[in-house]
């Protein structure tokens, strides 16, 4: 598309369409500006005033986007991790010619993103930030909600299919979230700087999905 083109399908847009695409224009520079002064300075020591420089808004700006530093830090590693939740925890529904195989590999991946410096970062900061409820839900409505639709539905697809026993996949999908985990919450609890090898990853998956195979075949 020629720039003459752009600037008339631009033009010819109307005025509540305009304004949608330069609001969404402003939150992502706010986000890209975020993301860079977390990554220089870290959380605590980010100022609010320091992101509204670097995006160069105005402060009444920021705030009426972000009210607070620990939604834009949050906002700001949920933006760079998008891509790579996206890409590392695709669901396919109906891959369950290998259902086995299938969650090995969505094991590895969640185990990935989970304990990546983004994924351990944000879990931390909603631990520390426990009063903040409404801090947690933004969060879990970003990401770990629509991971946790698309495994419902591929349980239910394999009962349905046979290749698990009946039961309730709300519980199956808690228990496998548990095992997949279970080797490497020491990791963000306690802080324990303990190398995340390829090899432990595929080692542990495959330990997690055979006890869940155990319990959930016939």
């Amino acid at each position: 598309m020629n720039m003459s083109n752009l600037n008339y399908r631009i033009h010819s847009m109307d005025g509540v369409s305009l304004a949608k695409v330069r609001s969404e224009a402003t939150r992502l520079a706010i986000l890209q500006a975020a993301a860079q002064v977390f990554k220089i300075s870290g959380f605590e020591s980010t100022t609010m005033d320091a992101i509204r420089d670097q995006a160069q808004v105005s402060k009444a700006t920021l705030y009426g986007y972000f009210p607070s530093k620990e939604e834009l830090f949050i906002e700001s590693l949920l933006y760079e991790a998008e891509v790579e939740f996206h890409r590392n925890l695709v669901f396919n529904h109906s891959d369950t010619t290998d259902l086995k195989s299938h969650l090995m590999n969505l094991a590895q991946n969640m185990i990935r993103f989970a304990y990546s410096p983004n994924g351990l970062a944000i879990r931390r900061l909603l631990i520390s930030s426990a009063k903040n409820p409404e801090l947690g839900q933004l969060c879990y409505e970003r990401g770990p909600r629509k991971g946790k639709m698309a495994m419902l539905a591929l349980l239910q697809q394999a009962i349905d299919e046979g290749q698990l026993k009946p039961h309730d996949p709300k519980i199956s999908e808690c228990h496998l979230r548990a095992l997949i985990e279970a080797e490497f919450v020491d990791i963000l609890y306690f802080g324990l700087n303990q190398p995340l090898t390829e090899e432990w990853i595929q080692a542990a998956s495959q330990r997690a999905i055979s006890s869940f195979f155990t319990i959930y075949t016939a």
